[in-house]
């Protein structure tokens, strides 16, 4: 174990920087235990090489790869799914927008087989969009900067909530030519959502509904291992600026053979991660797959987004990304970073959560529903021992959770339609004063 854990260290380290990959790579492939020769491990190693728009092929689904340009210039990839395999067109329901936590990218909700989310939904009807931040393995792009430049990786969060998602959401509008969309969204991704809806009141009215899957707006309670990411943030800060390093966990070939080689030989080590950061429920998820999700989990970002996670772990809330008292005073005009008021958010809100969670506790999912105003349903993960990574990577995942997801998606449409009769009928009362059937 210990072995497996040294050898894993500078495997993780590469990630920052690609061009010391290679001189690890041989080293390290030499070192691990083989993969087994079998038939799930060949299709296990056939996946790895696939970005998200193969795999999605792969399965026997439509796709549509979409580029969405942030007012910052940066160029965000979407996958699109048109159609089901079963035969159900994506005009048959509402956009919905699949957005992905923090390191992690599209792959999340398409890299469980045929027992994925993205394949579920579209499946059911729902025209369904894989959304992507800036600068992870599919937004690699900017109008005028190149990866290279400082400048591109110069983001927090902030830019996150302020372009990112926005720029999605009106992109996936404008390409349906229709008014509102579903916002599903998981950890930082329920983090970003909510800091956009409170700080962008008009985001709400393109909003049907927002599912937040593990959601992410109060960290008091955490006990997840990114609580080091708090701890330590500014060593790893000094860290990086000593090194010049401004990325964190960037995709590469190398990860890809790592993990094909490492997990298989060595997959205590590979689940032991993902319980540290997530929670421990190894038995409900498919342990075959932990290359492939792992992968999914190294779409890169910037070494200032880990950063403003620590930020944020420190304070237990959310807050604008915190440049210190001099520079603070210069950006936001005041001494300490403004708050995100989850209380201004007025889309329709679900808040989805499991009782083993280390990174989105019970207590401060209760914290968060006590914040919000809008909330139709807060319900807990069937499993008492279902962690932060149970919504997508289950076995059996559309039998334990995804029809239930189906009920939760319904009643955010059932809402709407509720609301609208609310209102024509109030209108309806007041034209001929009929108050008191309101």
């Amino acid at each position: 174990m210990m072995r497996s854990i040294v050898l894993l260290f500078p495997a993780l380290c590469c990630t920052c920087r690609a061009d010391l990959a290679s001189s690890f790579e041989d080293i390290l492939l030499d070192a691990i235990n083989p993969v087994e020769d079998d038939e799930v491990s060949r299709e296990i190693a056939k996946e790895l090489k696939m970005g998200a728009p193969e795999m999605i092929a792969h399965y026997g689904y439509k796709v549509e790869n979409h580029t969405a340009k942030t007012e910052d210039g940066f160029l965000l990839g979407l996958q699109r799914i048109p159609e089901s395999t079963k035969g159900a067109k994506a005009s048959e329901k509402y956009p919905v927008l699949l957005q992905h936590g923090v390191l992690c990218c599209s792959g999340n909700f398409i890299d469980n087989g045929n027992d994925s989310l993205g394949f579920f939904l579209a499946d059911k009807g729902y025209d369904v969009w894989l959304g992507n931040l800036r600068a992870n393995r599919y937004s690699k792009k900017h109008m005028t900067l190149k990866e290279e430049d400082d400048a591109f990786w110069d983001f927090s969060i902030d830019e996150h909530v302020t372009y990112d998602l926005p720029a999605m959401i009106d992109y996936i509008r404008s390409t349906t030519k229709k008014d509102k969309i579903l916002l599903v969204a998981h950890s930082m991704g329920t983090t970003i959502s909510f800091s956009m809806l409170a700080s962008q009141p008009e985001m709400n009215k393109k909003i049907k509904g927002f599912l937040a899957l593990a959601p992410v707006g109060s960290v008091k309670y955490i006990t997840s291992s990114a609580i080091y990411a708090a701890k330590y943030s500014a060593v790893i800060k000094s860290a990086a600026e000593f090194a010049n390093v401004k990325q964190f966990a960037t995709h590469s070939p190398f990860v890809e053979n790592f993990l094909r080689h490492f997990c298989p030989g060595s997959p205590g080590v590979c689940t032991g991660f993902v319980n540290l950061y997530s929670g421990y429920d190894s038995h409900l998820i498919n342990q075959t797959r932990y290359p492939i999700y792992l992968s999914d989990c190294t779409g890169g970002t910037s070494v200032k987004v880990m950063n403003h996670l620590g930020q944020l772990i420190t304070n237990g809330g959310l807050n604008k990304f915190d440049y210190g008292l001099t520079k603070n005073k210069e950006v936001y005009g005041q001494d300490f970073p403004p708050e995100y008021d989850v209380g201004k958010v007025t889309a329709p809100v679900i808040l989805v959560h499991a009782a083993n969670d280390a990174l989105s506790d019970p207590l401060d999912v209760a914290i968060l529903n006590a914040k919000l105003k809008t909330v139709i349903e807060k319900y807990l993960f069937p499993d008492y021992t279902g962690t932060h990574s149970a919504f997508f990577w289950l076995t059996n995942a559309t039998e334990r959770f995804f029809n239930k997801l189906l009920e939760l998606l319904k009643k955010i449409e059932k809402n709407e339609i509720k609301k609208i009769i609310y209102i024509l009928i109030k209108f309806l009362g007041k034209c001929n004063n009929y108050n008191g059937y309101i």
